[in-house]
């Protein structure tokens, strides 16, 4: 059986970067000896796509998209619905949290809500055993005609073994493109901002065994035979408990040692982890600092942190040799004019070795999303395909106006320039 994976990246990408779902997914397929192949698209292309079914015919097609990319992925289906009336399985961010928007996508049989890997093993075999009813898939929702059945939603901590498929996608072009090779030490998060979906998802936060990460990185670079110059953790919580990382160094200098970065809140970093950081390799450190204004980061963000914590975390991270990234945040509610400039006072006193600062995006799912929803201030089916873009014009928060957001943007980048190795 022939599954298709179509993953829409943004416009920007000049490779499409290694997205951990869909590797995984593939390579448990590939295991249940299906035949998988991705098509990355930046927007919808009726030509490409009907161009590309003329090498391989699919019989099952998985879309895997953010909210940023919903509009894309509506027009996908419906081509595919005009075309031929494939099996359409929807998953990913925008699935789980908003699977009954997405259930009524153009076309659209299945949606899965949440981790797939258990659920999709099972759709494949009833769309093998031409098996009709698929109302006790947990987290699979299904639409029958005119008839949707929700699904019991189950949610189970990964598999200590990590699941890639290095061939899925052009890892040596990434590598050379790049220098890096991108990994995941955990799933989920241990923090709950009002701004990230993570809330939204009963999934514990889960640190994969040591041994599993530095053979999960071992077998990709074995495969991509490339050696990358850096290695960066995608995490969006690195792992900082200490017996994990006595063990995840010893290994990772041993069969690694690769310099990498990774991003860490604040409010964990101590002497202690530092110091493992450093002797395992790693160079740099990012930190979601998302605004200098303190009472909008704890009350409205709903991050919990001090900028003295900041203030003191950054320079305690310098003294241990290793770069610090600070990331910020602008046009989010009740961001301001006051805010945005002490968030430019705030950068100056914290001197990371680089900044950066993208525009609040209001994803579904979020409380921030509604937050926004609520008070009228976004429509709701209309989202900005990049996080780096302009605002578009279906937004519009209080108290900052959309042209003062791209000009703060603009001279925040001229104030504080990336440097290349950020």
């Amino acid at each position: 059986m022939n599954i298709l994976f179509i993953s829409p990246i943004p416009s920007y990408y000049k490779i499409a970067k290694y997205n951990h779902g869909i590797s995984a997914l593939s390579k448990m397929l590939k295991q249940n000896g299906y035949k998988v192949l991705l098509l990355s698209i930046k927007c919808f292309d009726e030509l490409e796509i009907k161009n590309y079914l003329k090498s391989f015919h699919p019989d099952i097609i998985l879309i895997s998209f953010s909210s940023n990319k919903r509009q894309t992925v509506i027009e996908i289906c419906s081509f595919f619905k005009r075309n031929g009336g494939y099996p359409l399985i929807l998953g990913g961010v925008h699935p789980t949290v908003n699977p009954e928007d997405c259930i009524n996508f153009p076309g659209v049989k299945l949606v899965c809500e949440g981790d797939g890997e258990l659920p999709l093993q099972t759709i494949c075999e009833h769309f093998r055993d031409q098996k009709a009813d698929f109302s006790k898939i947990p987290n699979i929702w299904w639409k029958n005609g005119k008839d949707i059945y929700p699904p019991e939603r189950h949610w189970s901590n990964r598999s200590k073994r990590i699941l890639s498929d290095p061939h899925i996608y052009d890892l040596c072009s990434e590598v050379k493109n790049t220098g890096r090779l991108p990994f995941l030490a955990s799933i989920g998060c241990l923090f709950r901002c009002s701004y990230c979906i993570n809330s939204l998802i009963p999934r514990k936060y889960q640190c994969y065994p040591p041994d599993s990460v530095v053979n999960y990185i071992s077998n990709i670079i074995n495969a991509v035979k490339e050696k990358p110059g850096m290695i960066s953790f995608h995490d969006d919580c690195f792992p900082v408990n200490l017996e994990w990382l006595n063990e995840f160094v010893n290994l990772y200098k041993k069969r690694i040692n690769i310099p990498f970065y990774c991003q860490i809140p604040a409010s964990l970093i101590n002497t202690s982890v530092l110091k493992l950081l450093a002797q395992a390799g790693c160079f740099e450190i990012r930190i979601g600092v998302e605004t200098g204004a303190e009472l909008l980061r704890k009350k409205v963000l709903k991050k919990n942190i001090e900028n003295t914590v900041y203030l003191s975390v950054f320079k305690l991270i310098k003294s241990f040799g290793i770069r610090t990234v600070a990331l910020y945040m602008i046009g989010f509610p009740f961001d301001s004019v006051k805010s945005v400039n002490d968030t430019f006072i705030f950068n100056k006193r914290l001197t990371p070795n680089a900044s950066r600062m993208s525009i609040y995006q209001p994803y579904p799912g979020s409380k921030l999303f509604l937050t926004c929803k609520n008070n009228g201030w976004i429509k709701e089916d209309t989202y900005s395909d990049s996080l780096y873009d302009l605002i578009p014009k279906h937004r519009q928060i209080p108290y900052l106006k959309n042209t003062q957001v791209l000009e703060y943007f603009d001279k925040f980048a001229r104030e504080f320039p990336l440097s290349e190795e950020a």
